[in-house]
């Protein structure tokens, strides 16, 4: 049986900020907040990046707010999860 490798992280800040059509501050916001989770590959000098599930989770919060729920509703919704 072989283990099923997991796929580098490829999901740049610009996919996000496009998915969540908002500010890289309100990104980083949603981050500490815990509703994205931190980048895996954030190293000194090089652009961080994302892993698939980060971007799943942008594109739930995404549809969250489009339907009028709040950060701290949000946050509730997600964390059920």
């Amino acid at each position: 049986m072989s283990q099923a490798r997991e796929k580098p992280p490829s999901v740049t800040v610009a996919t996000l900020l496009e998915t969540l059509d908002c500010g890289r501050a309100t990104l980083y916001r949603y981050i500490d907040r815990g509703l994205i989770p931190p980048p895996v590959d954030a190293r000194r000098g090089r652009p961080a990046l994302w892993g698939s599930d980060a971007l799943a989770r942008a594109k739930k919060v995404r549809k969250l707010i489009d339907q009028g729920y709040t950060l701290a509703a949000i946050e509730a919704r997600l964390g059920e999860e």
